[in-house]
């Protein structure tokens, strides 16, 4: 089953209430076991916020057309240390993500090279 946490996660993502996701962030980054059971739903979670926000995304889950109308990985936060972030909460590589995306979605989303 999913932990209260991570559903709650869920719930806000899916809330689209920034003020309220905002102030769960602190609450979830401090509670190792939420990240551990689910770091995925995590990280959807954190890059989500950040998007949001305007500013570049952490571990890469988020993509969207790029200028040249090409689905693509959203504006990362340092391109060269993606994967060390997803490693750190225990997630692949983002290109085996992105790979498993595009065999679920059918869509290939290429890492942007601009960042």
């Amino acid at each position: 089953g999913v932990s209260p946490a991570c559903a709650a996660l869920r719930i806000l993502q899916h809330s689209g209430d920034l003020p309220l996701m905002l102030a769960a962030m602190p609450e979830i980054e401090k509670d190792p076991k939420t990240i551990e059971s689910d770091p995925q739903t995590f990280a959807v979670f954190y890059d989500n916020v950040r998007i949001l926000l305007g500013e570049k995304q952490k571990f890469g889950t988020q993509t969207g057309m790029n200028e040249k109308g090409k689905h693509a990985v959203l504006p990362l936060l340092d391109t060269g240390k993606v994967d060390a972030f997803r490693k750190e909460i225990g997630l692949p590589p983002l290109a085996e993500y992105l790979d498993a995306m595009k065999e679920k979605t059918g869509m290939q989303a290429a890492i942007s090279e601009e960042d």
